[in-house]
């Protein structure tokens, strides 16, 4: 997979492009300029590309005072009362 640089010419023959840049928080402009097999070559278009910086996540303590929640409960594991401890075999009767 190519990565784009500023001012770089990037050609290729397939209709699809899959490139892997890692693009800084802004505004990204690109340039697509499609040229046939006769050496035509169209009027170039342009795509602005925006990213977003990322937002930082905090994880949301809850408080004695806070209203009581519903809990999720994929997020929620049971704890057993006691440790687990082996299981042992019962001796049959008689």
């Amino acid at each position: 997979m190519p990565i784009l640089a500023p001012g770089q010419v990037l050609r290729s023959r397939a209709p699809t492009l899959l490139v892997e840049n890692r693009l800084e928080a802004g505004d990204w402009r690109f340039r697509l300029t499609v040229v046939d097999d006769s050496g035509n070559e169209s009027a170039p278009t342009d795509l602005v590309v925006r990213v977003a910086a990322p937002t930082p996540t905090r994880p949301d303590p809850v408080r004695p005072t806070d209203p009581l929640r519903p809990i999720d409960p994929r997020i929620v594991r049971p704890q057993p009362d006691r440790p687990i401890r082996p299981i042992r075999p019962l001796r049959p009767p008689g």
